[in-house]
């Protein structure tokens, strides 16, 4: 998952204002997830969700309600402005036959999938025997 909406913040803020703007991202993953799903720092506006168990349908849908509420807007007070978050996600479905290399592949195609396409932002890859499938929803507000 990557918030474009703070790629452009991170030089201009002060670091108390960008440990608000990730805490408030921390809240709505976890009001989101499950106690047993994974989430990490992948980059300073990237992070990987993992869920373990989950397969693609019920993945996608986690990712949507996740995109909604990043979608919304995030006051931060103390500088009086209001930050956009412009979430992209992409995800694959980890299953028997395929490699973590084929895995992470699927992911990040996904997640290009979603920069590339102004109109969608939720890509995710289902393995569905020998094939893959992609699983596209919300569409972007343009």
């Amino acid at each position: 998952m990557e918030l474009n909406g703070i790629r452009e913040l991170l030089e201009a803020l002060p670091i108390f204002s960008l440990q608000t703007i990730l805490q408030k991202v921390t809240e709505v993953l976890r009001r989101e997830l499950r106690g047993y799903d994974i989430v990490g720092r992948w980059n300073e506006y990237s992070f990987v969700i993992m869920l373990p168990n989950t397969h693609g349908v019920a993945a996608k849908g986690i990712f949507d309600r996740i995109f909604q509420a990043l979608e919304q807007p995030f006051n931060l007070d103390q500088l009086g402005m209001t930050v956009e978050f412009d979430p992209l996600i992409g995800g694959a479905e980890y299953g028997s036959g395929i490699s973590i290399q084929e895995l992470y592949e699927k992911a990040d195609s996904a997640l290009e999938q979603s920069r590339r396409d102004s109109f969608q932002s939720v890509y995710v890859w289902e393995m569905k025997n020998p094939f893959w499938v992609q699983l596209a929803s919300h569409e972007k507000n343009t």
